[in-house]
């Protein structure tokens, strides 16, 4: 999905260059101009207060940027690249770093590569985040978009290992079951060229559909 709003798409590349610069060199000069671009990016397009905004839960900050239940993948993007420049930012001022700041920015970009908004960094930037928070338990809602993301990307292989180690994790539920009943029916769809291109063969698509109906029966 390529990049629409000129406002947002300018405000976005800022913030790409204020990252890339803060990232090759973490001076007081890329710090000021990182600081600056946050404020102004806040002014420009937070509906609150940026306070106020930090603060808010990812579902609530979908809910602000959404229209008729659609998110806006240019706006999910834009506010992912927001606070990930402020988690970049405690990095280079000493500060203790914004768990918190992070997984909303994770959130936000999933949300904007599942639906392939046009930005080559955000790949490298889940990359990135996945890292620092390697250590932290994740919210289910969180999973979730790793689950469909892994998906989205055509690493079939890697999404089915995380529907088993989710219904580990939180067992069987109807969000599980409706994940995984729509995953392996989507696969099953597919040529078997892609299937094993994305690392499962349409005879382990099988095995791992009866295993999952076995473990997750449709009540």
């Amino acid at each position: 999905m390529p990049l629409k709003d000129d406002f947002i798409q300018r405000s976005i590349e800022q913030l790409a260059e204020v990252i890339r610069a803060l990232l090759r060199l973490k001076s007081p000069e890329t710090i000021d101009q990182a600081e600056k671009a946050v404020a102004e990016a806040y002014q420009k397009h937070a509906a609150s207060s940026a306070e106020l905004f930090r603060q808010l839960p990812t579902e609530q900050i979908l809910a602000i940027i959404s229209s008729v239940g659609q998110v806006d993948k240019e706006k999910a993007y834009l506010f992912a690249s927001l606070f990930y420049v402020e988690a970049e930012l405690q990095k280079a001022t000493g500060e203790q770093v914004s768990t918190p700041l992070q997984l909303k920015a994770l959130d936000l970009f999933l949300e904007a590569a599942i639906d392939d908004v046009d930005a080559e960094d955000v790949h490298e930037r889940i990359r990135h985040l996945q890292t620092d928070l390697g250590d932290y338990v994740l919210p289910e809602a969180t999973d979730w978009r790793i689950f469909d993301y892994a998906q989205y990307t055509g690493r079939f292989d890697d999404a089915e290992t995380l529907l088993f180690d989710y219904l580990a994790n939180y067992g069987s539920n109807e969000t599980l079951r409706a994940k995984g009943e729509a995953f392996y029916k989507r696969l099953l769809k597919m040529k078997d060229a892609e299937l094993e291109k994305g690392g499962l063969p349409r005879a382990e698509v099988e095995e791992g559909k009866l295993e999952f109906e076995t473990q997750v029966p449709n009540t």
